[in-house]
């Protein structure tokens, strides 16, 4: 089964303790984000509001 997969990255209590790129993918270099960022804006939106500090309105 084929896959995507850019990178992957794993830690533990705040440590890098495996780290791999693959395709045109480095470490660095910054990742296309593309779509993800809608995902990523939709979370935050929804904290803020759970927080009182945005109107979902």
């Amino acid at each position: 089964m084929a896959n995507y997969t850019d990178g992957i990255i794993v830690l533990h209590q705040g440590k890098v303790v495996y780290e791999r790129y693959f395709g045109c993918l480095h470490e660095t270099e910054y990742h296309a984000a593309m779509s993800m960022t809608k995902s990523l804006t939709g979370l935050l939106a929804e904290m803020l509001i759970a927080q009182g500090k945005l109107d979902d309105n």
